[in-house]
């Protein structure tokens, strides 16, 4: 994520919803060309897509 954030043209935009818990409210990070940041790193297998009621066990 870090080296996608470097990317010239990377856009940060509120979602207008939140996580639904706490109130946090949702983004959208895109690359210029359109891409979403958190779709390539579902792509790559280094992210899940998010879902309101899910609850991880890994802490």
């Amino acid at each position: 994520m870090a080296q996608l954030l470097k990317t010239p043209g990377v856009t940060v935009y509120d979602s207008g919803e939140d996580d639904g818990r706490y109130q946090r409210p949702l983004v959208w990070v895109r690359l210029a060309d359109g891409r979403s940041i958190g779709s390539i790193l579902i792509a790559e297998g280094l992210a899940r897509e998010w879902s309101p009621r899910y609850v991880a066990d890994w802490c």
